[in-house]
């Protein structure tokens, strides 16, 4: 009995560290990136602003402070890219990360004014209008001035 509790005892223990050695080796196996964003004019921050490791799925936004974090990031050369609305975007290539090493890339954006087309909006009066109960007659003040008549009473 004492022979099968120790046999079970050294399988969990060398079980358990064999759990911990893979867990560490995966944790050194990735990188990090680390950096900030902010207007290139003003120096001011730029919160929201998405970053992305353009050959894969990986990406993050900064904080308020304009800083970002992206952890477990395969060791690799990769093209990074950075963008905020009303900011031109920009792109980073040849980046490398190392295993166990923190990758630092600041992005100073540029501002860029955001141009769109102009958009006519014509007012339409339904001829009939549901939740009116009683009758009602309205005249338009070209129509008005149209109508024969001197004074208001006698349109």
């Amino acid at each position: 009995m004492r022979k099968i509790s120790y046999f079970l005892f050294t399988k969990l223990i060398l079980g358990f560290i064999l759990i911990i050695s893979i867990g560490i080796l995966k944790a050194i196996d990735t990188g990090k990136m680390a950096g900030k964003v902010y207007d290139k004019e003003t120096g001011e921050p730029l919160p929201g602003a998405n970053i992305m490791i353009l050959e894969t799925t990986m990406g993050t936004a900064t904080d308020v402070n304009g800083e970002y974090l992206m952890l477990n990031v395969s060791p690799g050369k990769y093209q990074v890219r950075t963008q905020m609305i009303g900011y031109s975007a920009m792109s980073v290539i040849d980046v490398l990360i190392n295993g166990d090493l923190t990758t630092t890339i600041d992005f100073p954006l540029a501002s860029e004014v955001i141009e769109g087309e102009e958009v006519i909006v014509t007012a339409e009066r339904p001829l009939i209008q549901a939740d009116q109960t009683s009758s009602r007659r309205s005249i338009t003040s070209d129509e008005l001035i149209n109508m024969p008549v001197t004074d208001v009473e006698s349109a």
